[in-house]
């Protein structure tokens, strides 16, 4: 480093800064590669049983990105053992929805829980996917990624004995 590079570093800022432990991707305790995901790119709000973010109250959106911050730290198997998840792999017989036609035919449907009928619908992966590099992008496929489809305040999409 230069003289006239050196006037610019700020040593009580270095000495400071050294003395933090630093947070690494390579941690053995490190949770990012099992953390649950959400991904609104394949977001269907054209259907009369579902809803579009402006149709929600401040206290609806608010509870939304607070379950989306709360699901986010814990993988999707995770979620679904303590019922937060529930992982219908098909998509139902008896719902109010239509199947999009913008959906992959092998996606596992499910749903979050966000409180009383309100859920938050859409799919992940198959398992056998998981870790599987796609073959014109290379990039990997992640089974914590959930592929929001649907906002669904009255329970509909899946209308059944929990309902």
């Amino acid at each position: 480093m230069s003289k006239k590079d050196s006037r610019y570093k700020n040593s009580r800022k270095m000495i400071a800064l050294k003395d933090f432990d630093r947070v690494s991707l390579d941690d053995s305790d490190s949770k990012l590669t099992e953390r649950c995901k959400f991904n609104f790119s394949y977001f269907d709000s054209s259907q009369q049983a579902g809803q579009d973010f402006s149709n929600l109250t401040k206290d609806q959106l608010l509870n939304l990105l607070d379950k989306l911050k709360e699901f986010s730290k814990d993988s999707r198997l995770q979620l679904e053992g303590c019922q937060k998840y529930k992982n219908y792999k098909d998509f139902p017989l008896k719902t109010e929805f239509k199947h999009p036609s913008h959906i992959p035919h092998q996606a596992y449907w499910g749903a979050f829980r966000l409180g009383g009928k309100f859920r938050l619908v859409g799919f992940t992966i198959p398992p056998n996917y998981h870790g599987k590099e796609h073959p014109v992008t290379k990039q990997k496929y992640d089974k914590n990624t959930f592929y929001i489809v649907f906002i669904d305040l009255n329970h509909l999409f899946w209308i059944g004995k929990e309902r």
